[in-house]
């Protein structure tokens, strides 16, 4: 069985921080790149529970990181990362 590192990263769409060109966007991607180049794996996992940042459907959330950040790893479907009966909309 081979041994996998990998950066399990809580993808976002709606965050004001994915708006602007140059601010942590840009690091994350970068920082992503250099991860990948050493053998990590890179995980998508988006959530919806951290202020609203994730409220499109898994369809568009891959249509948005394929586009706009050409991702090229794997976006698995919404996550709930915390219980709260509250929050029905992952």
């Amino acid at each position: 069985m081979r041994s996998t590192k990998a950066m399990v990263y809580n993808f976002v769409t709606s965050c004001f921080m994915f708006v602007c060109d140059h601010g942590l966007s840009s690091c994350l991607l970068l920082l992503m790149v250099a991860i990948f180049d050493l053998g990590f794996e890179i995980l998508a996992f988006p959530c919806n529970q951290f202020g609203n940042q994730e409220p499109g459907t898994n369809e568009e959330i891959v249509q948005f990181a394929c586009t706009r950040f050409k991702a090229e790893y794997p976006i698995f479907d919404k996550v709930t990362t915390f219980l709260d009966t509250r929050d029905e909309d992952m």
